[in-house]
């Protein structure tokens, strides 16, 4: 004999409401989890496989790529390293790599600036820097000198944006952000 609530679950027992038949569904869940545990611990113990389809449930969930605005300081010393950005001439180039701390949905907008650059003083600076491979978990910034420029250290800070755009409603029309404000931009200079 089965009792039926008003959205149409069964369960054997009298409930005092759809609260029960609820928790009692959840803890049926929690319990068929832990058992799963306790198997999958008990056959690592005997050094038996684990059944391929009970591994999705026992691994860590994947990180959430989710940052919105990072920033961050890369520094990198050649003085010490008898590296040939410090010792040589003519054209050299060296790529640093950086890592975001968390990851964002799709590859942001990555602005640098410079914090330091050491050099000899003797010789004239050339150098540039550029950002280039920009994923959702890092970019590389490539360092590039030329003639008798002699660098000793590099650092700079950077800051990664996430650019999507969200559409903004407006009563019936959804537009992308930037379009509603141009728009509205527009329309207060045909006022005056």
């Amino acid at each position: 004999f089965f009792f039926q609530a008003e959205d149409g679950i069964r369960d054997v027992e009298r409930s005092r409401g759809l609260g029960d038949v609820y928790k009692r569904q959840e803890y049926m869940k929690f319990a068929l989890l832990s058992l799963l545990l306790i198997a999958s611990a008990c056959l690592a113990e005997l050094n038996l496989p684990i059944p391929e389809a009970h591994l999705p449930h026992l691994r860590a969930p994947p990180p959430r790529c989710d940052a919105k605005i990072l920033k961050g300081s890369f520094n990198k010393i050649y003085w010490n390293t008898q590296h040939p950005m410090a010792t040589g001439s003519g054209d050299r180039s060296d790529v640093l790599k950086v890592e975001f701390k968390k990851c964002f949905r799709r590859p942001p907008i990555v602005l640098i600036s410079l914090l330091i650059l050491d050099e000899d003083g003797s010789h004239n600076l050339r150098y540039k820097l550029t950002t280039e491979d920009i994923t959702k978990n890092g970019f590389k910034v490539t360092l590039n000198t030329w003639a008798d420029t002699k660098l000793y250290q590099i650092g700079f800070d950077y800051l990664a944006i996430n650019m999507d755009q969200r559409p903004v409603s407006y009563t019936h029309l959804t537009l992308p952000t930037i379009l509603l404000v141009q728009i509205s931009v527009v329309a207060v200079s045909l006022k005056k």
